[in-house]
């Protein structure tokens, strides 16, 4: 079984874990179904290179394979007592324990929410000093608990609410590009579809069928959402409001801009339906 294949199917299999705090993302796939897709993939990769007449590479030496796994599934090299055990072994599927090996362990949980925070664009601190702490664990969490991939696609591109409530991490998604809906449009697609669609915004798409009319038609998802929350609305907000007019009222103006960021911190999220400018079809 190549590295490549395994990769493939393995990323697809996170399994669940007790808790964020102290999980560690674990391959619970019986071998038995890792052979079938993987040979399944394996036909489809002959099949393409077959198709544009090429030849598949010789296989990788030992060497080669332990760097590649290692930077695949760990994101580093290895050590060298790492890399020393892996020659020395004499194992004939020592290949496909070295992976499993790496699959269990906390390099690959590490590797796998820096790759998602990479692609998500995650941000210490997001606008207006919003800390962005939220929305990077509640990734964390979404791979801890091998939440799948279309359930972390709507929750973020569905998120409402405080950015800063608990469990609401996901409204960190859209707040990343707050009051750049055109932006944060090209970026979801980009992310989700593969599909560049940035050179639509000043015209129409020299290389792909869409229009600068489709492109903001797809803006108009987003255009009518609102990044500032009314704290009357939000739970506990109204009783923050009035204790932040006390203090402004009794220490003056030197407490202000403390009592403002606080109050920023309350209120920024999401609100309003994404289709309120397209109707409701």
């Amino acid at each position: 079984m190549g590295l490549a294949t395994v990769l493939a199917v393995g990323s697809a299999w996170l399994a669940a874990a007790p808790s964020p705090s102290t999980a560690q993302l674990s391959l619970w796939v019986p071998r038995t179904t890792v052979d079938v897709a993987a040979s399944r993939v394996d036909d489809l990769v002959r099949a393409h290179l077959e198709r544009l007449g090429a030849k598949p590479h010789p296989r990788a030496t030992d060497e080669v394979f332990v760097r590649r796994a290692y930077l695949q599934l760990a994101g580093r090299i290895p050590t060298a007592e790492e890399a020393k055990s892996f020659l020395e072994g004499r194992s004939p599927s020592k290949r496909d324990q070295l992976v499993d090996q790496l699959l269990e362990s906390p390099s690959w949980d590490e590797a796998m929410v820096s790759m998602w925070a990479d692609l998500f664009r995650v941000k210490s601190r997001l606008a207006n000093r919003l800390s962005g702490d939220s929305f990077n664990l509640w990734i964390r969490q979404q791979l801890y608990f091998n939440v799948p991939y279309d359930e972390m696609v709507r929750s973020m591109l569905t998120a409402e609410g405080p950015a800063q409530q608990r469990g609401n991490g996901a409204t960190g998604f859209l707040m990343r590009d707050r009051e750049m809906p055109e932006d944060s449009m090209a970026n979801s697609m980009r992310v989700f579809l593969g599909a560049r669609l940035e050179c639509a915004q000043c015209h129409d798409h020299p290389f792909k069928s869409w229009t600068q009319r489709e492109f903001f038609e797809m803006v108009a998802f987003t255009g009518g959402i609102k990044y500032r929350l009314d704290a009357q609305e939000i739970e506990g907000g109204s009783r923050v409001d009035r204790i932040a007019r006390s203090i402004i009222d009794k220490q003056g103006r030197t407490a202000a801009r403390a009592i403002r960021q606080t109050l920023q911190s309350v209120t920024y999220g999401i609100d309003g339906s994404r289709q309120q400018n397209i109707g409701n079809d």
